[in-house]
């Protein structure tokens, strides 16, 4: 709703759209270039739709279109304990029937802010750079850039986001 009203004071024509990201309304080869902006691609949870939403970004690009996206990247050093807990839960209590959100290891539930009610758990994935790289080569991306935000820009330095890696894929 705030998109269609910043269009509509800016007078611009937009045709916007909610959409499953795993299963996109489009014919096949219909966009020049797709952008899944800040984080939403790694904000699908489980490994198997961030692959389906993958896969549906190549099927609706020409060849040659691009996909851009960004993605945060999964650092031991500074979340040591994030890990460790994860593993734990994992792979130790949850085949002895410990319950836990986190189907992969990287997956994270948390609460974002004390002020806004969200009616589910928020999810981020913290992936493995070398998986998410894999997985698009896997369905015949080119990989044309893959740079931290940091290597591109000094600019979003007082992002609370954290440093992002941004990936640029090609359709062969």
């Amino acid at each position: 709703e705030l998109a269609k009203e910043s269009a509509t004071k800016n007078n611009i024509s937009i045709d916007y759209r909610v959409g499953d990201a795993c299963a996109l309304e489009f014919a096949d080869n219909s966009f020049d270039n797709a952008l899944f902006s800040f984080n939403g691609w790694s904000m699908i949870p489980t490994k198997e739709a961030r692959f389906e939403a993958a896969k549906e970004i190549y099927r609706i690009l020409k060849p040659g279109g691009y996909y851009i996206f960004t993605a945060h990247k999964r650092t031991f050093f500074g979340q040591e304990l994030i890990w460790i807990t994860q593993f734990v839960r994992l792979y130790l209590l949850k085949p002895l029937g410990y319950k836990t959100l986190e189907k992969d290891f990287g997956d994270y539930y948390f609460k974002r802010d004390s002020e806004t009610t969200y009616p589910i758990e928020q999810f981020v994935s913290f992936m493995n750079v070398n998986e998410v790289k894999k997985m698009h080569e896997e369905l015949g991306y080119e990989i044309v850039l893959m740079k931290m935000r940091s290597e591109i820009t000094n600019e979003d330095e007082t992002l609370t986001s954290g440093n992002v890696m941004f990936f640029v894929c090609k359709k062969k």
